[in-house]
């Protein structure tokens, strides 16, 4: 049957596959992907530039990943488009590059191109901008110039930074594997006869389930885990598991390790040309401070990315005082209440100690010295900062953002802030029944210091009653109705 493609428009071939309502298409521009019919007004909704950064993550995921996306319920695909759209200029051309390095069987292999369908290549919304970055490529001297119609040819350049995107792929793989690891860790307690299903621990961590299975075949391989069922739905941790698992770096100091690699090892042999790689800066800066720094920085707006890092921290040490006292501070003199030897709001260690007492009392002299000395005289002067002094001030914030994270968090239960969400959402729309979407949005509008997974897993997992018990604590707060619906238990109401 032909229809027109629900992402690109162009029309294609529909296959319904047998027993579902459910179509595989092939589409040019777009790739290989499936759609559940019952979802297909909604993606027709969406606006153009929606369905361009999805047909760009259906490209990559056909060409790059040889795999098949699975266009469900649209709400999950909002992190997706997010992330594409914000897309820097220099991971449109590392794209680029490695698709013709995939494509070419060996170095000056011309690669067929056609900017008018494969624009998503480069997570380009239309042609022009695709044609935009296949010049750029000629301009940095990775592809030749090349006779119109005969396609693109990858110089040595562009060959040898192919095979290094390619390994950078490769340790990713390595680094999402130990998130994984240390997922399972905590969702089994450290336990190895505790049952974990890896679906859960790929919704928390925003993985696809062929992705998962690569990583688990991988675990299972290293033997830190054992399959309780043949598809590997369902895992536990081996003692080789907690063993390396405890290995990894806590996520409150912004650092995890690849096997037995570190990462600032990795970029510590990237450091040599510019002075820092960004790529690997990104994966260890704090990710609040990433949504703020990263795009500025990238567009080499180093000193807004700077000011954007440093108010961040401000607003997070901000919403603790005013969630604590009721009162509102700024600057320098919001950090030397909120750190403050004697009553602090935000308590870092031991008072009792003098170890603790000048921990608390340094830490206080940083947070405020950074507002005085960094943040300040760059929001008021036009100060110029190089990418270098960029690099290290972000650094600096990453830091401070950790370290928030890391005594605040436990000063408001993520539970209790999750189960004050669905009391209001209900209260506002008059009906019993949300979404764990629904409880996301309001607690990033409440300027919740918990992040998108560990909310979801407190919704679907934690604290509701319907789901299996794989935690060591559960709050019996929710109920679940449908996929994807939860209501407040009648007793809370």
């Amino acid at each position: 049957m032909i229809e027109k493609c629900i992402l690109c428009g162009r029309e294609v071939e529909l296959k319904k596959i047998s027993g579902k309502v459910e179509y595989f298409v092939s589409c040019m521009a777009c790739g290989k992907y499936i759609y559940d019919h019952f979802f297909k007004n909604s993606y027709l909704a969406m606006s153009q530039e929606e369905k361009a950064m999805l047909t760009a993550y259906s490209r990559e995921k056909a060409e790059i990943q040889d795999d098949t996306l699975m266009l469900a319920d649209p709400n999950i695909f909002v992190d997706v488009i997010k992330k594409y759209r914000n897309k820097s200029l220099s991971e449109k051309l590392e794209n680029l590059i490695l698709y013709l390095k995939r494509k070419s069987k060996q170095f000056g292999d011309y690669v067929s191109w056609d900017s008018n369908i494969d624009y998503p290549i480069t997570f380009s919304p239309n042609a022009e901008e695709a044609s935009e970055i296949v010049e750029l490529a000629f301009k940095e001297g990775f592809r030749e110039k090349g006779a119109r119609g005969v396609g693109l040819r990858l110089t040595m350049k562009g060959w040898n930074k192919g095979e290094e995107i390619q390994k950078k792929i490769k340790m990713i793989m390595f680094e999402d594997s130990n998130n994984f690891l240390y997922e399972l860790f905590e969702l089994s307690q450290g336990a190895i006869d505790e049952f974990c299903d890896t679906s859960e621990i790929g919704m928390r961590l925003k993985y696809d389930n062929k992705y998962i299975w690569k990583i688990i075949r991988y675990l299972e391989q290293k033997k830190m885990i054992t399959f309780r069922t043949d598809d590997g739905s369902v895992v536990s941790i081996t003692a080789n598991g907690i063993d390396e698992a405890k290995k990894l770096l806590d996520g409150r100091t912004g650092i995890k390790s690849i096997g037995t690699i570190t990462i600032p090892q990795l970029v510590k042999s990237e450091l040599v040309n510019d002075g820092i790689n960004s790529d690997s800066l990104w994966d260890l800066i704090h990710p609040k401070i990433g949504e703020v720094a990263k795009s500025r920085f990238e567009s080499m707006h180093f000193s807004d990315a700077v000011e954007a890092a440093l108010k961040e921290v401000n607003k997070r040490v901000k919403t603790i005082v005013k969630q604590k006292i009721g009162e509102e501070y700024d600057g320098a003199d919001l950090m030397n209440r909120a750190f403050s030897l004697n009553n602090p709001l935000i308590k870092l260690d031991d008072l009792s100690t003098e170890t603790g007492r000048n921990i608390q009392k340094g830490y206080m002299l940083i947070f405020s010295g950074t507002m005085t000395g960094i943040r300040n005289p760059k929001a008021h002067e036009n100060i110029s900062i190089d990418k270098k002094r960029a690099t290290h001030l972000i650094f600096l914030s990453s830091l401070l953002m950790y370290k928030i994270f890391e005594t605040s968090v436990e000063s408001r239960s993520c539970h209790e802030e999750v189960l004050e969400a669905a009391k209001s959402i209900v209260r506002t729309k008059g009906i019993n029944k949300f979404s764990p979407s629904d409880i996301v949005s309001y607690m990033k509008r409440e300027n919740s210091l918990y992040n998108d997974n560990t909310i979801r897993v407190h919704v679907t997992s934690r604290c509701c009653v319907t789901a299996p018990q794989r935690h060591g604590k559960r709050y019996e707060y929710f109920e679940r109705i449908k996929r994807g619906e939860y209501k407040i238990l009648d007793a809370l109401m």
